[in-house]
């Protein structure tokens, strides 16, 4: 590609001699320019020239013969003449030279240097034969004899570098500098083709200049390169030629329709790291554009232009200081949004990555010189190396950091350890090299820190932790994250057409990555750089870097793929320095020649650097005593005023040395470190003191010397050199370079010791330096420069950010306003730093209020209003730095950022200022910083209670009212509807806050009867949510009046229900208890009432329990009642809690409102008894605390199963006192009681009839009722024991009064089962009861001696009153099955228990006689007693009664003559079986009478009975009297056997004769109960005993005798009653016990479960009337004889089956996992997502969707749900903790809380909205459309992302949502139906791959 043509038409009246001109040249003829008769004269010469007309006046000879490159003048007017020379150009597009005119200005002979010229043609002639022949040539003219020739040109280059030596006659140090900037600026000639129309317009534009060939080959390349030149080599002019020559080809292509580029427009990007650097090339671009369209403007349009630019220079003051690198307001915010126009772009590499890392959406905070940026913003800030200087450095440990250089550090942590190439590898996971790596790097390729590398890691350990504490991060951190972002996804519209990087060793390596993906065109990169002291690589290793990127690319390693080929770009390098002269150059150069000597990678390798022109060398000064010399003299010679020039500058190393220089030679000019001058250029340079202050030794400098030849050493030795041991030196050296570079012209070194004496040395012996000697003579070093020279260089300084030589330059310069504005920015950077180092303390916040003192000061002198406000801006960002924030906000207002003003007036706690602000200028305030503004200042009035100033804020009352809504301002809303008359909604206001009682007098002020009614409504809600159940009544006497005068005073108003609650509140609140039991009463009795009613006064009633120690049983009877009602009202509320009233009584209130979504929540309040119990682990306040609806039925039943069993601990210790629950004994037998504190009722024998017995059942019966009904299960062990204990203790007294232990007290068959009204519920509770007793008795407790007592108990009771299910369980219980205890075992594996069960269970007899239940009852109690096991003898006894009582029944073939107890033939008859007759009686006296003959001796002597008890207590502590009762029941049993024996043999009567009187002993005295029995000699006294026992209504005997039959005696025996039957079947209704007129007369007889009456078998025919006469002789006489009884055992157990063990299982298993499940239903979310997932179930059925739908609808969608409303509660809470902070603490960020309410309120709204469109009763889900679904998807998963960042601990509700969004968002196609083996189908023909 050819280049463009700049200049393809002359300008008016030119010809084709090119006329370059020099910036002196143009500066002539833009001064010549005002003058426009002598401006005329010039342009008329220059056309004549161009035109090739070389008269005599227009080619006067001024220097030079034929030998020589002469020098021309052209005469203009008598003094005036243009100096020119005819000199050689390369030829636009080719690789020709032509000849050209060189204009070198327009003098006057006064200023026509005659030497200069001389010099410059010597100069010129050095360049060669060639190129003197070429400029002496002249072609012929074209017309004979005229002087108009034509340029010339050769198709071959010559180089313009002198080759010849120098002249012998040497110049002068200041004509070698004149000569050097007369061909410096001749370097740069500008064509006059368009710069004619841009000096005519006065217009400061830039002109592209003449290019060497070197220049021209790169720019015409036409692939990528690399261009490699040190500083001042046109590296950079390169690139914007190159640049410029594409928009050229554009332009010429869009004009003469060429097609050299592609049809769209070009994308061209310069990048480079310094913004002054990119704003320079851009402005030096656009200059250039601008001078091409100025060559077609008309003249006229160039005198307006030229008018114009003078009025622009005329109100030029202080450049603008890029403050910070902001968002170029002309660019989009992201790169993919750049359109063509915005290219040809110029950028920094921090402008281009801030425009990328938005397309990646990172999010970097830049640096900013703006303090308020910083304490705004939440986003980390870079690393640069001032704030590693300032504000890390100082807090890494200092043994670390002792001697090190910060920014050598610096370099080597980002560019070796986090930018170099093999940090891209990510094998380890980090951007960064790991230890190991580190330290295995070549010493040649990272040499800086070869010896230290383990510290230097060390080091970047303590760097990294201290960056990710402050969530900072570096340029290494940014270019890693964009290159993950966009390495595999980087579309090809973002790329652009040509990249070009300006000073890429400014860069890390990893950043050419990242640059070379954003070229799409592999011909379009352009790379260039040079030697950077200090960079972190080397120009090569970008070069091979480049190369791999290349070739790693897909497809460029397979030879036979269509991709394209590596783009190996090319490389070029600039050798020729523009700036300096030889002089300098050669010095550096020898610098680089030592460092790529000994470090031959540390450093690229480049040609030779080679000077333009020659020039004077450095000078040394060696030699010199600084004590003996002063500074003054040195410097200054003779005059002791004059200072340095604006170009001179003196290098010292650090901040120390320079200080130490000011304070002996003051401010003599401009001191600058090292450091600080890199990128700066000055004419002069003094290196003071650089060897002294160096950190090598004098030993390291010494290696030097190996390059010096040893005859010029001198007497100092060379050391071998070691690349490790000298690394220092290499870094040494490279600063050296950097110091030396500085100078255009001179170089000064000046050290005070010795150590500089190795580099003089090697320099001295390369001719390289001038030495200066004490004696020689010394230059000059102060030249005095001009004020406007001292301006330029303070605009220069100050524009690179050296502040403090700005301010120096300026006040020579004389100029106080720039002097002030260099201030304020020096302390600026002063008040940076000290915040980079120690952050915003009190140490900086002075400094950062004297900036901004001297801002206002700039602004105050400023003239320019736009620099006024510049500078006012200034000034507030540092006030606010300095936390004045109201200061701040001033100086906002008066620069005229009222955004900004209201912003900092907000900060400041100047709300109602910064609403004014917003008021008075809303057109110019951001609308989002007014919206903040108002809504802060809103919420500072209303908390400082200003309403009426901050009315003022809103439109109308109802916004008004609204926002005071939203934030909780109730007061203010209050007051507001006051004012406005609104007393309803007022007082709805106060209902709402739970303020009934002053709500009451609001709603009685309207006059409307529905707000009388609803303050009736609102006192009763009132005394229910200070008086629920449980509520302390003592409320206070005022509290009290109040609500009573109230109740008063709304009587009138109140309906039937709401004044039967009014009367309970009235009698609770007046205490007066004895009319609150009867309406309790009668409420619990009306079916219309309120029972809670009858509850909340029961509660209040039982909180004491009642005093019935001594009342009598009907009394007790009725409080038991009340007791039974109040657990019946209690359970209903454990039961439905719900229900209105129900809740109302419990202090619950259902909350209503926008967070209760979908979930049901109760508000529990601080008076409700469930407060206590719920507040733990939850928030509460005064009022209560809100609680989800399934929490509350586990804390009802515990808190109220607590308030119940409470009450029902103090009931149970009352009855087990009270009288009327046990008969005394005493007073029953002997009708008196003798001790005073007698526990039992006092009862007659007579007294104890069938009413009191029942009654006293009733009372057990209600008891256990009660105890069944308080007493709740429960987790808490203690009650739960306490519970068991108490149904166990009422169990046994139910066994006590059901077997008494005295006949006169009644027995179970006495039981009339309708005359108690509780027996049927009771009659289920003990079924239960027994059952649990009987599986929960384990033999091998710790009260295993008493388990056979439980075990005889329990099954009395089971086989009385739950025969029907006894027989099941029973024979399951583990007691029964599993536990045997040795003590009860006998032979055969014979089981006690087992004997005892079969005898209660009374199966039919068997022939078999051994297998008799009647022998096993018999034998069970020959063991007990044998074995002496522990056992109840009330229980023994009832065991004994029973089987003689069997045994008497199963002995006869007809009832006829047999006489019993009534209650014997109640509960046994059903054992008869009238078929057989078996004498049992002999056999069971042979098993039983001895032993009892022992009990009745040993209780008789109360010896060897230890293991009996009475009343669970030992028999020898029982009452003498309850031994009298027990003798007696022995004595009866035994003489009923006998009595009623049909033997004719008198053996058993003899026997039993014998065994009653062996207790009678002479002496002795014998109660009457018992004497009549002991004293017996005869049958016939017993049978006369018998007969005499005292009457007892509740158990006569009675002789039953069929009619028909004869009996014994006609008429019963005295004491004895008489039953006659005509069948068996009616024994039993006959026998029974009669109703009363006290009971009910329907109420029909208890049969026993022992015998009920369908169990009673009836013969198949009568007996013959003679029966009983011949009953005898059927006898066989020999069961008389003695026979010995064995017991076969026999195992009632049923064991459990294989099929039952299985099923079992299954319900075990299938409990844990429901009891698993239930234990995941303990949190909220959870229980949450299960009502979610019933509810979605319940409505899937109403749903005509797809099956893809419904099973998201089904699955996933709860999962949303659950996490939409929990974000939703979260956001709610927060919002709440922000409102309670702001109303409650005034200390707290007002700002920051508002905008959290703000936030919060927002997303309230956006939630409720999801909300309804999600919900499974939503319209959207009967569309069915899976788009619509996972839109509402997406967008919650946005509200629950911006959730997040306000509201905390969403961890779980996140992994909620994860699971609903992969199923609904990220849903996997469903998978195919499988076929069954069910139905398995033969393959069918596969189609699916044909073509139909």
């Amino acid at each position: 590609m050819k280049a463009a043509k700049y200049y393809s038409e002359s300008a008016e009246g030119f010809g084709p001699w090119n006329l370059l001109l020099s910036s002196r040249a143009i500066q002539h003829l833009k001064g010549y320019h005002r003058d426009q008769k002598v401006w005329n004269i010039i342009k008329k010469k220059m056309q004549e020239l161009s035109q090739g007309f070389f008269s005599d006046s227009n080619q006067k000879l001024l220097i030079g013969n034929d030998n020589d490159v002469p020098i021309y003048e052209a005469k203009l007017s008598r003094d005036l003449r243009i100096i020119y020379q005819i000199d050689i150009a390369p030829e636009d597009g080719t690789r020709n030279d032509i000849q050209v005119i060189r204009l070198w200005g327009i003098h006057t002979h006064a200023q026509m240097d005659r030497r200069l010229w001389k010099s410059i043609c010597q100069h010129h002639t050095r360049i060669g034969r060639e190129y003197r022949r070429r400029c002496l040539f002249r072609a012929t003219p074209k017309h004979p004899g005229s002087n108009v020739i034509y340029p010339y040109s050769w198709s071959s280059a010559v180089q313009k570098i002198p080759v010849e030596p120098a002249a012998a006659t040497p110049m002068s140090t200041n004509e070698q500098l004149e000569v050097k900037y007369v061909l410096h600026t001749m370097h740069y000639a500008f064509r006059l083709n368009f710069m004619l129309p841009d000096i005519i317009a006065d217009q400061d534009a830039a002109y592209p200049f003449e290019l060497t060939g070197a220049e021209q080959e790169i720019r015409d390349h036409q692939s990528s390169c690399f261009v490699l030149g040190r500083s001042g080599t046109g590296k950079t002019t390169t690139m914007v030629f190159k640049m410029m020559n594409y928009e050229m080809l554009r332009m010429q292509q869009a004009t003469q329709k060429v097609a050299v580029l592609p049809g769209r427009p070009l994308r061209q990007l310069f990048v480079t790291q310094s913004r002054i650097l990119v704003g320079r090339v851009q402005e030096y671009f656009m200059k250039m554009m601008m001078s091409h369209t100025a060559g077609h403007k008309t003249p006229q349009e160039l005198e307006r232009l030229a008018q114009r630019n003078q009025l622009v220079k005329q109100g030029e003051e202080m450049p603008d200081l890029d403050d910070e690198d902001e968002e170029r307001a002309d660019l989009p915010k992201k790169f993919s949004e750049l359109e063509d126009h915005h290219f040809p772009l110029f950028l920094t590499v921090d402008q281009l990555y801030k425009l990328l890392e938005a397309d990646c959406d990172l999010s970097f905070k830049r640096l900013s010189h703006s303090p308020t940026a910083g304490t705004v913003s939440q986003k980390a800030s870079i690393v640069t190396f001032d704030v590693f200087k300032y504000g890390y450095w100082p807090h890494f440990p200092q043994p670390l950091t002792k001697g090190l250089d910060p920014g050598l550090v610096y370099n080597e942590l980002l560019g070796a350890i986090k930018g170099s190439e093999e940090t891209l590898d990510g094998g380890n996971g980090n951007d960064f090299l790991q230890k190991e790596t580190y330290l295995n790097l070549s010493e040649r390729r990272q040499s800086t820190f070869s010896r230290q590398r383990e510290r230097i890691y060390e080091l970047f350990d303590h760097y990294r932790q201290l960056k990710s504490d402050r969530g900072d991060y570096d340029a290494a951190d940014r270019t890693h994250a964009i290159l993950r972002a966009l390495v595999s996804n980087m579309p090809p519209k973002w790329k652009v057409d040509y990249l070009y990087v300006d000073e890429a060793q400014d860069n890390l390596i990893i950043d050419a990555q990242l640059l070379k993906l954003l070229c799409g065109n592999p011909h379009g990169l352009f790379w260039a750089g040079g030697m950077l002291m200090g960079s972190s690589f080397r120009f090569d290793d970008l070069k091979s870097f480049i190369y791999r990127i290349e070739v790693r690319l897909p497809g460029f390693m397979e030879k036979s793929s269509p991709m394209r080929t590596p783009v190996h770009p090319a490389s070029f390098q600039l050798d020729i320095n523009y700036r300096s002269h030889a002089g300098v150059v050669n010095c550096a150069h020898s610098i680089v020649e030592l460092i790529t000597r000994f470090w031959p990678h540390s450093i690229d390798t480049l040609a030779r650097e080679r000077g333009l022109v020659d020039g004077p060398l450095p000078v040394f000064f060696s030699g010199w005593d600084p004590e003996a010399t002063s500074y003054e003299q040195f410097l200054f010679h003779e005059s002791l005023h004059i200072e340095l020039g604006a170009q001179q500058c003196i290098l010292v190393r650090d901040d120390r040395a320079r200080e130490n220089l000011r304070r002996q030679i003051g401010e003599v000019g401009l001191i600058m470190t090292l450091y600080e001058a890199k990128g700066l250029e000055f004419n002069d340079v003094l290196l003071y003191n650089f060897f002294t202050d160096s950190m090598a030794a004098l030993p390291e400098w010494r290696v030097v010397l190996n390059v010096v030849e040893d005859g010029r050493r001198g007497h100092i030795s060379a050391p071998r050199f070691d690349d490790s041991r000298h690394a220092l030196l290499c870094s040494e050296l490279k600063s050296l370079y950097v110091g030396i570079t500085r100078a255009r012209s001179q170089v000064w070194i000046l050290d005070t010791t010795g150590k500089g004496e190795p580099m003089r040395i090697f320099w001295e012996s390369q001719e390289l330096i001038q030495l200066c000697r004490p004696g020689d003579p010394q230059p000059k070093l102060a030249v005095k420069s001009t004020p406007e020279q001292w301006a330029q260089q303070g605009h220069a300084l100050f524009k690179t950010s050296h502040f403090k030589q700005a301010m120096f330059c300026f006040e020579r310069a004389s100029l106080s306003f720039e002097r002030s504005v260099a201030y304020a920015y020096l302390l600026r950077q002063a008040a940076q730093r000290a915040i980079l180092q120690h952050g915003h303390k009190e140490s900086t916040i002075g400094t950062c209020i004297q900036a901004a003192e001297s801002f206002v000061v700039c602004a105050g002198i400023s003239t320019s209003i736009v620099k006024k406000r510049k500078y006012l801006t200034l000034a507030a960002e540092w006030y606010s730095s300095g936390s004045q924030f109201s200061q701040a906000a001033q100086a906002y207002i008066n620069a005229g950022r009222f955004t900004k003003a209201a912003q900092h007036f907000k900060r400041a706690g100047l709300y109602d200022e910064a609403a004014d602000v917003v008021l008075h200028h809303h057109d110019e305030v951001d609308r989002k910083v007014a919206e903040q503004c108002l809504s802060i200042a809103k919420l500072h009035l209303h908390r400082e209670g200003q309403l009426l100033k901050a009315a003022r804020l809103f439109d109308d009352i109802e916004d008004h009212l609204l926002y005071l809504e939203d934030f909780g301002f109730d007061n203010a809303r209050l007051t507001l509807l006051q004012q406005r008359g609104r007393w309803a909604d007022a007082a709805e206001l106060l209902y709402e806050q739970r303020q009934h009682l002053e709500a009451i007098p609001l709603w009685l002020r309207d006059n409307d009867l529905g707000s009388k009614r609803r303050a009736c409504q609102c006192l009763l809600d009132s005394l229910w949510k200070t008086l629920p159940l449980g509520a302390d009544t003592n409320i206070g006497d005022s509290l009290r009046d109040t609500l009573l005068e109230l109740l008063h005073t709304l009587d009138e108003y109140l309906d039937e229900t709401q004044r039967e609650e009014s009367t309970a509140f009235i009698l609770i609140l007046k205490k007066n208890t004895g009319q609150l039991l009867d309406l309790a009463r009668a409420s619990y009795r009306t079916p219309k009432s309120n029972h809670m009613v009858a509850l909340l006064c029961f509660d209040h009633i039982l909180c004491q329990p009642p005093r019935m120690h001594n009342d009598n049983a009907k009394c007790v009877s009725r409080y038991l009642e009340d007791y039974d009602m109040y657990g019946q009202l209690m359970r209903a509320v454990i039961i439905d809690w719900k229900q209105a009233h129900a809740a109302r009584l419990l202090g619950l209130a259902e909350v209503v409102g926008e967070s209760t979504v979908g979930i049901q929540e109760f508000h529990v309040l601080s008076t409700s008894v469930l407060h206590e119990y719920l507040r733990d682990g939850t928030s509460s306040d005064d009022n209560g605390i809100i609680i989800s609806a399934d929490r509350l039925p586990g804390a009802i039943r515990f808190v109220l199963g607590q308030r119940m069993m409470h009450r029902l601990s103090h009931e149970h210790d009352v009855c087990l006192h009270t009288r009327a629950f046990r008969p005394c004994i005493n007073m029953a037998v002997t009708g008196a009681c003798h001790r005073p504190t007698c526990p039992h009722d006092h009862l007659l024998r007579e007294a104890h009839d069938l009413e009191s017995f029942n009654l006293r059942m009733r009372l057990h019966m209600q008891q256990i009722l009660i105890v069944h009904r308080m007493g709740i299960d429960h987790d808490d062990r203690d009650t739960e024991r306490g519970l068991h204990r108490m149904r166990r203790i009422w169990l046994e007294r139910l066994h006590d009064v059901a077997f008494p232990t005295f006949y006169a007290f009644g027995h179970v068959s006495a039981l009339l089962a309708n005359s108690i009204p509780e027996y049927q519920k009771v009659k289920q509770i003990l079924s239960g009861w027994i059952r649990h007793r009987f599986y929960s008795l384990r033999p091998y407790h710790r009260d295993e001696d008493k388990f056979l007592m439980e075990v005889t108990h329990t099954a009395a009771l089971a086989f009385a009153f739950d025969r029907d299910n006894a027989t099941h369980y029973i024979r399951r219980a583990d007691c029964i099955v599993l536990h045997r205890p040795p003590i009860l075992v006998y032979e055969n594996r014979g089981y006690m228990v087992h004997d005892l069960i079969n005898f209660f269970e009374a199966e039919p007899e068997s022939e078999t006689l051994p297998e008799s239940s009647i022998i096993r009852g018999a034998s069970f109690i020959k063991r007990v007693l044998d074995r002496r096991i522990p056992v109840d003898i009330n229980a023994l006894l009832n065991v004994v009664e029973s089987v003689l009582a069997r045994a008497i029944i199963a002995s006869r073939r007809s009832l006829h003559d047999l006489t019993l107890p009534r209650s014997w033939i109640l509960s046994w008859l059903s054992t008869w079986d009238g078929r057989c007759a078996i004498n049992y009686d002999t056999r069971v006296l042979q098993i039983l009478f001895e032993p009892l003959e022992q009990l009745l001796g040993a209780l008789w002597s109360r010896q060897g009975a230890e293991h009996i008890e009475y009343d669970r207590r030992p028999i020898s502590s029982a009452p003498i009297i309850a031994i009298n009762v027990l003798i007696y029941r022995i004595c009866r049993c035994v003489t009923l056997l006998g009595y009623n024996s049909r033997s004719s043999q008198y053996g058993p009567k003899e026997t039993i004769v014998r065994m009653v009187s062996s207790l009678n002993k002479a002496g002795i005295f014998y109660p009457p109960l018992v004497a009549p029995y002991v004293k017996a000699e005869q049958w016939k006294d017993l049978a006369r005993a018998l007969r005499s026992s005292s009457p007892s209504p509740l158990d006569e005997l009675i002789v039953m005798r069929k009619n028909g039959m004869m009996p014994t005696t006609y008429h019963p025996p005295r004491g004895i009653k008489m039953l006659r039957y005509d069948i068996e079947s009616d024994i039993p209704t006959n026998a029974a016990y009669k109703n009363t007129s006290k009971f009910n007369p329907e109420a029909a007889p208890f049969v026993p479960s022992l015998a009920q009456p369908a169990s009673v078998h009836i013969p198949e025919e009568d007996l013959p009337a003679e029966e009983p006469s011949d009953a005898g002789s059927e006898v066989d006489e020999s069961l008389n004889e003695t026979v010995h009884v064995e017991v076969v055992p026999n195992d009632p157990s049923v064991h459990r089956t294989v099929a039952e063990v299985d099923a079992a299982k299954v319900f075990q298993k299938w409990y844990r996992r429901r009891l698993a499940f239930k234990s995941k239903l303990t949190t909220v979310i959870s229980q949450f997502r299960s009502q979610m997932f019933i509810k979605s179930l319940t409505q899937s059925d109403k749903l005509d969707v797809s099956l893809q739908y419904r099973l998201m609808f089904l699955g996933p969608l709860p999962h949303i749900l659950t996490a939409l409303h929990g974000c939703g509660t979260a956001v709610q809470k927060t919002k709440s903790a922000s409102l309670k902070r702001l109303l409650s603490d005034k200390s707290f960020n007002l700002e920051r809380e508002n905008e959290l309410v703000t936030i919060c309120n927002r997303l309230r709204n956006k939630k409720n909205s999801l909300w309804k469109d999600v919900e499974p009763t939503s319209g959207l889900h009967r569309h069915g459309s899976s788009s619509d679904l996972k839109e509402r998807v997406e967008e919650i998963n946005k509200l629950f992302q911006d959730a997040s960042r306000v509201t905390p601990d969403l961890e779980e509700l996140a992994r909620e949502l994860e699971v609903g969004y992969k199923g609904i968002v990220r849903v996997a196609a469903p998978p195919r139906p499988r076929p069954t083996a069910r139905n398995v189908q033969r393959p069918s023909l596969n189609t699916e791959d044909l073509d139909l």
